[in-house]
This record gives structure tokens, C-alpha cells and sequence, in this order.
């Protein structure tokens, strides 16, 4: 696929977009027409979470500045019409104002024909040695047969430690087993080198 549309309004982190995707990031989305926004077949978002956060001030929608982003997500969607869309937010998000902001963000999707469906993961499932827990929001266009979450690895941080470091000692192991090699190669050269000069 091909990324034709990005928004950060951090500009050190749009030079990221740059280097590894060759695509200059626009800054900050309310501010950007969703006319400019090329047509695409997938919206994948992660709109302010400090909005709906434990340690930020959970204002919701009633902050002006962050918690109005999600209504910018819509507007695109709503234009552009993509099939398939995936949001990302804190794990709190689901339980913000007692479940009221994520009903509120399912109907909106919904009224635009999305069926949506969420699922709770975070880095340690799969094998990353960090705990970091978001709420991942699918829709599609009509339906979601045959979508499967994906099924996670570990479920513990000791365990993605566990494996993490298991990868590690492998790699030290081989790094360790090829400088003996290339040693004892070294050596046999250098008493072929000398044989030679003997003769």
C-alpha cells in the first residue's frame, strides 16, 4: 500500500514521516480542508487521548483544543469514504464518562455505515518489553467478516522480557560462534602463511 496523507502537528516528529515513509506531513488536522485529503481505501487515526486520560483531565469533548479532533476524523470520513478504518486511544477511553465518549464515537461511526468493533492490546502481548495499554477501534464499510483481532503472544511482562532477552543471548551466542570463526580462520592462514614461507 501506499501512504498518501499524513497529519502531525509536532513538527520534529513530521520529519519522521519524512525519512521513513517520503511524505510530508501536514500539520495540524483542524486546520487542514478535508478536500485536500486525496481519496484512500484505509483512515488510520490516534486522535489527543489526554482529553479521555487518567492523567490528564479527562474534559472529553469539552476540551477545546484536544477533544475536538475525533470530529475532524469524522468530517474525512464522511468525504472521503474510505472502507476500513483504525483508531487508537488510551484503555480508558472505553470507560470515560461511564462509556458515554466511546458509544458517542461508535454512533458517529455507525452513522456513516461503519460497523465498529474494539479490542484492548498493549506492546507485552507481542513479545515488546513494555506495557502500554490502548484501545484499538476497527470499522468497515458494511460488515466485518471475516476480520480476526489478532491473537497475542504473551500476556505477561516477565514473559516478553523472558523472550526478548531469549533472542538476545541467541544473537550472542551466533555474534560469539562467528568471531570464533572468523578467528580460527585467521589462524589457519596465518599457519598456511607460515608453512609457505618455511618451504
Amino acid at each position: 500500500g501506499e501512504c498518501v496523507f499524513a497529519s502531525e502537528i509536532d513538527e520534529d516528529l513530521q520529519g519522521v514521516y519524512q525519512k521513513n515513509f517520503n511524505i510530508k506531513a501536514r500539520g495540524d488536522i483542524r486546520a487542514v480542508n478535508p478536500e485536500e485529503v486525496p481519496q484512500h481505501d484505509l483512515l488510520c487515526a490516534g486522535f489527543p487521548c489526554q482529553p479521555f486520560s487518567k492523567a490528564g483531565g479527562q474534559m472529553g469533548w469539552d476540551d477545546a483544543v484536544r477533544g475536538t479532533v475525533f470530529w475532524n476524523i469524522i468530517e474525512i470520513l464522511r468525504l472521503r469514504r474510505p472502507k476500513l478504518v483504525i483508531l487508537e486511544n488510551v484503555a480508558h477511553f472505553v470507560r470515560h464518562d461511564e462509556g458515554n465518549t466511546y458509544q458517542k464515537v461508535k454512533q458517529a461511526l455507525e452513522s456513516l455505515g461503519y460497523t465498529v468493533d474494539y479490542h484492548q492490546f498493549s506492546p507485552h502481548q507481542f513479545s515488546v518489553p513494555q506495557i502500554r495499554e490502548r484501545i484499538y477501534m476497527v470499522g468497515s464499510l458494511g460488515s466485518l467478516v471475516g476480520f480476526a483481532w489478532p491473537k497475542t503472544e504473551t500476556e505477561t511482562i516477565e514473559r516478553a522480557l523472558e523472550q526478548v532477552i531469549s533472542e538476545r543471548e541467541r544473537q550472542r551466542r551466533a555474534w560469539a560462534a562467528t568471531e570464533r570463526f572468523v578467528k580460527s580462520g585467521a589462524v589457519i592462514k596465518d599457519v598456511f602463511g607460515r608453512l609457505g614461507k618455511e618451504d
